[in-house]
């Protein structure tokens, strides 16, 4: 928890870069379980737990900055053995896609919405091999 609440402020401090016109949203990702922060005063809103690792998906509106956190390697994640890397699939507003194999242990990416239009976080690499 004590790294969660670290991450979070840092989060926060990478905002204050950013105008503050624009709005920010962020989310964390730990095994089965996605947060929803409000990013502004550091609360989870939203904490959805699933039976089974599934693909995560989450759309941007174009004056908002997002902030995802992939922590597999939180204490909360059941899970901590499994191979720590997600594919992170990101969909661009002119059409294109780019894919991204990003180690999940502990990373924090961000994505402009002006840019981008969603971002698809799979379920760890580890779960692919069981599905074929």
């Amino acid at each position: 928890m004590k790294k969660i609440k670290l991450s979070i402020a840092g989060l926060m401090l990478c905002g204050l870069s950013y105008s503050q016109s624009a709005d920010t949203i962020a989310s964390g990702i730990a095994g089965k379980i996605h947060f929803e922060f409000d990013y502004y005063k550091s609360k989870i809103v939203n904490k959805t737990i699933t039976e089974d690792f599934e693909d995560i998906i989450i759309e941007i509106k174009k004056n908002q900055v997002l902030y995802v956190d992939l922590y597999d390697d939180c204490a909360c994640n059941k899970y901590q053995d499994a191979n720590k890397e997600r594919q992170v699939r990101v969909y661009y507003r002119n059409g294109h896609q780019t894919v991204y194999l990003k180690n999940s242990g502990n990373l924090t990416l961000k994505f402009h919405g002006h840019e981008i239009e969603k971002v698809l976080v799979s379920e760890p690499k580890e779960r692919w091999k069981l599905k074929k």
